[in-house]
């Protein structure tokens, strides 16, 4: 007959057996991770330019990672391999982490709840996402990303303007705690750069931002104007993007800026908000759920 301490003793091995197998689990799929990416680093260099292109497509899918992998990759013999590596690197150096994120979420409770008036709230929350967006917006289109948790934050960028196309409009609707869009920066161009003054000066106006919290706040930020100069100063410039931003407890919008600084009333984007700073102090105050 089992004694209640043989059971218990018996339970203990059994779960540690599990254990045990868990982590072997766990170590055989990493092991075959990390297989599959070395392979997809080594098809970067492959002689078929399709499998090229899957390739990377595939290691941009599988993100941070790969990056270990890629930089070894840099001192590749193959140039192709080599290139293809750089670039992907490149791309990924503007991909925030779970850690960016958390970190975004934090700098905007903090920026609202220390925030004396909504005029602070405004220039505090500007400084947060125009830091956060010249860290990672995409090199082209628009990219969505949200905490793991799935409820602190989702937050949408668009690309910055280039000369052939504007800043990338940016639309999220989610009901995570913090909701943001931030539409794509203007493009700074040098009029000195065309070929002749007859040459048409190129696109690139700010993108407009809209961003809709179904129970959370709703922060967006339309990219700043198009800036153009010359060798003698500031030469012109574009209105900046529109923001909109809805929520039933604030929904900050903040108009994408007219660089130029010398247009009176200056060609900032129209903004159209939603609730109180007092409701989002109340909300980030309170306990979580």
């Amino acid at each position: 007959m089992l004694t209640h301490q043989t059971t218990r003793v018996a339970i203990a091995i059994v779960l540690l057996a599990c254990l045990g197998l868990t982590e072997r689990l766990s170590a055989q799929g990493a092991s075959a991770d990390e297989a599959r990416i070395r392979k997809l680093v080594e098809l970067l260099g492959d002689a078929n330019a399709n499998e090229r292109e899957r390739a990377q497509a595939e290691l941009q899918k599988i993100g941070a990672p790969a990056v270990p992998a890629l930089r070894a990759a840099l001192e590749s013999p193959d140039a192709e391999r080599r290139m293809r590596a750089e670039a992907l690197l490149a791309i990924l150096a503007r991909v925030p982490g779970e850690a960016d994120l958390v970190a975004l979420a934090e700098s905007l409770t903090k920026a609202l709840i220390s925030a004396a008036d909504d005029g602070a709230a405004r220039d505090q929350a500007r400084g947060v996402l125009a830091e956060f967006a010249k860290r990672f917006s995409p090199e082209a289109g628009v990219v969505t990303y949200a905490t793991q948790d799935g409820k602190t934050l989702t937050v949408c960028l668009g690309s910055a303007a280039t000369k052939e196309e504007d800043g990338s409009n940016a639309e999220v609707k989610a009901d995570t705690q913090w909701v943001v869009a931030i539409g794509g920066a203007g493009l700074e161009f040098d009029l000195d750069e065309l070929p002749s003054p007859d040459d048409m000066v190129p696109d690139g106006i700010g993108g407009s931002a809209e961003a809709e919290a179904t129970q959370g706040i709703a922060v967006a930020m339309g990219g700043d104007g198009l800036l153009l100069r010359s060798g003698d100063g500031i030469a012109g410039g574009g209105s900046g993007g529109d923001a909109k931003a809805q929520s039933p407890v604030l929904g900050l919008a903040l108009e994408g800026k007219d660089r130029t600084g010398s247009v009176t009333p200056p060609l900032d984007g129209a903004s159209e908000g939603s609730g109180s700073l007092d409701a989002a102090k109340n909300l980030l105050s309170s306990p979580p759920k």
